[in-house]
C-alpha cells in the first residue's frame, strides 16, 4: 500500500493501516505555532495521516511555501508533508485523535471553532491544558444545545506542560531539543482518563493524574516561567531578544525562589487531595552547566526575548492566575503567586487577578472545593 498516495487523502477516506505492530491514526493537529508544527511533523514522520489547521491564514501558507515542517533537533528529522487545511471542519473530519496546540488565550476562541465539528468517538488532547478541557466542554454542549444532563462521546484530555521543548527558529522550520518523555495525562471527567490513555497509545507514553486541575497546576511552567522571568527581566530586555532563561538565568538567588513557589504550590495541592510534581530536580539539572551535556539543547532555547513574551503574558493570566483562585477557594494563602501577578500586572497595566483564567471563567465559580473535585473526578 502506498504510503504517500494515503497522506494526500481526505482523512475521511482513511482506512486504518497496520505496518507489523504499527497502527497508523488519524491525526489533527489544531494550531500551527511551534508546538502544532513541531506535532504535525513529528507524527507526520512517524508514519501517521496528520492534517492541521490554524485560523491565522499566515502560519498555513508558511508550511505550504515551504513545501512541508522541517524539523530539526534532538528527536526525529526531516521534512514532513501533513495536510494543511483551511477550516476547522476540514481538519476534523475523520480524524480519530485531535491535538491542540495553542497558547492559552487562544484556547476559548478554537473552542468555540471546533465545537460544531466535533463528532463523538474523537479524542481531544490540549497541550498544555491549563484548564482548557473545561471551555471545550462548554462549547461542545452549547453547539448540540445539550441540557446539564445529558453527556456527549468526545474524549476530552489534558496533557501535564508541553508536548516539547521546541522552538520555530524560521516559518516552517522548527528545532526541538529532545522527543516527549512519559507524560502525565487526565480527562475530563477523570473517570475517562484510561480511555484518553488508550487514544494516546502509540502516540505518548502516559500515566494518569487525579484531574485535570492537576496536570494545569503541575505544569512545570507553573513555578518556572513567570517567577525566573520576572527576577532576569533587566537581563532580558537587555538581550535584544537572544536571551535563553536556562542558559544563563538559574542562578542560586532564582533556584532559591524557584524552590519557594514550588513549596507554595506543594502547599495547594496538599489542601486539594492532589499528587504535586516538582521540576525543580530537573531546574537544578538543567543549572549545571558543567554537566548533564544531553541538557544543552534545552538551554540553547531562547525565551523570554522581551516584557511582552508568553513567559510573562501567557504564565500570568492563566495556571499562575488559576493557583491564585484556587488557593482562595481552598483557604491557603499564595503570596508568592498573589505578588506574580501584581508585579506582572504594573508591568502589562492589566489586572490579572481578575482578568485571567479563574475557577469562575471556567465554569466551577460557584462551587465548594469538594464539588470541583467532584465535577472534575465525574
Amino acid at each position: 500500500m502506498n504510503l504517500r498516495r494515503l497522506k494526500a487523502e481526505p482523512l475521511s477516506e482513511f482506512k486504518k493501516l497496520t505496518i507489523g505492530e504499527f497502527l497508523m491514526k488519524n491525526i489533527c493537529v489544531i494550531g500551527a505555532g511551534g508546538t502544532g508544527q513541531c506535532f504535525a511533523a513529528d507524527m507526520s514522520l512517524a508514519g501517521h495521516a496528520v492534517s492541521i489547521y490554524d485560523d491565522r491564514k499566515d502560519r498555513r501558507d508558511e508550511i505550504r511555501q515551504a513545501g512541508g515542517i522541517t524539523l530539526t533537533g534532538g528527536g526525529r528529522t526531516g521534512t514532513a508533508h501533513p495536510r494543511v487545511c483551511d477550516s476547522a471542519e476540514q481538519a476534523l473530519d475523520g480524524a480519530e485523535l485531535v491535538v491542540v496546540c495553542a497558547v492559552a488565550h487562544r484556547h476559548e476562541t478554537l473552542a468555540k471553532t471546533c465545537a460544531a465539528h466535533l463528532r463523538d468517538g474523537q479524542t481531544l488532547l490540549i497541550s498544555a491544558g491549563s484548564g482548557a478541557s473545561l471551555l471545550f466542554d462548554r462549547e461542545i454542549r452549547a453547539a448540540r444545545r445539550l441540557s446539564a444532563e445529558q453527556t456527549h462521546d468526545v474524549t476530552l484530555g489534558e496533557l501535564e506542560g508541553n508536548l516539547y521543548p521546541c522552538r520555530r527558529t524560521h516559518p516552517a522550520r522548527i528545532f526541538m531539543a529532545f522527543p516527549p518523555a512519559r507524560r502525565m495525562v487526565a480527562a475530563l471527567p477523570a473517570v475517562d482518563t484510561p480511555r484518553l490513555q488508550a487514544a494516546l497509545d502509540g502516540i505518548l507514553e502516559t500515566s494518569p493524574a487525579s484531574n485535570v486541575l492537576e496536570t494545569a497546576l503541575n505544569s512545570p511552567n507553573v513555578v518556572i516561567h513567570l517567577m525566573a522571568s520576572m527576577l532576569n527581566l533587566g537581563a532580558v530586555e537587555q538581550s535584544h531578544g537572544e536571551y535563553r532563561l536556562y542558559e544563563t538565568g538559574l542562578t542560586p538567588g532564582v533556584l532559591a525562589m524557584l524552590d519557594a513557589m514550588n513549596m507554595e504550590k506543594e502547599r495547594l495541592f496538599a489542601a486539594w487531595g492532589w499528587t504535586p510534581r516538582s521540576p525543580m530536580g530537573h531546574m537544578r539539572h538543567v543549572a549545571r552547566q558543567d554537566a548533564f551535556p544531553e541538557l544543552n539543547a534545552f538551554r540553547s532555547l531562547i525565551g523570554p526575548t522581551d516584557a511582552k513574551h508568553r513567559y510573562l503574558t501567557e504564565d500570568a493570566s492563566t495556571c499562575v492566575c488559576l493557583m491564585a483562585d484556587t488557593g482562595r477557594l481552598a483557604e491557603v494563602e499564595t503570596p508568592l503567586a498573589d505578588s506574580l501577578l501584581l508585579l506582572a500586572g504594573a508591568l502589562h497595566g492589566r489586572d490579572y487577578a481578575h482578568e485571567g483564567r479563574t475557577l469562575a471563567s471556567l465554569g466551577l465559580g460557584n462551587l465548594s472545593k469538594d464539588m470541583v473535585n467532584a465535577r472534575l473526578r465525574g
